[in-house]
């Protein structure tokens, strides 16, 4: 699927994840072939008003600059997404499942 944002558009590729709310796709800029980020999209039977909500995040996340929280990238509203920065780090859920393996 191919996603126009503010500041670039993308081409999306692998799932890499699914939520209640959304899916998220790793995806590379069209301009910027070096920018792969993830793309989190509302699930398209999403109701209006949770669209809505989804797109507030944009505004959230923007807001809240840390080095334990991903940086928005990029957002569109046609169709909605919002282009975090992508972290190839293990999961929260690996993390925590290797340290009760050990």
């Amino acid at each position: 699927m191919r996603l126009t944002g503010k500041k670039h558009t993308y081409d999306t590729g692998t799932l890499l994840g699914r939520g209640g709310f959304g899916e998220v796709h790793s995806a590379t800029a069209i301009d910027v072939p070096d920018l792969v980020v993830a793309v989190k999209t509302p699930l398209p039977d999403l109701p209006g008003e949770l669209k809505q909500l989804f797109l507030r995040e944009v505004v959230a996340a923007q807001r809240v600059s840390s080095p334990h929280i991903v940086r928005v990238i990029d957002w569109g509203d046609t169709p909605e997404f919002i282009a975090f920065e992508l972290m190839t780090a293990p999961t929260l859920r690996r993390v925590i499942a290797a340290r009760r393996a050990a």
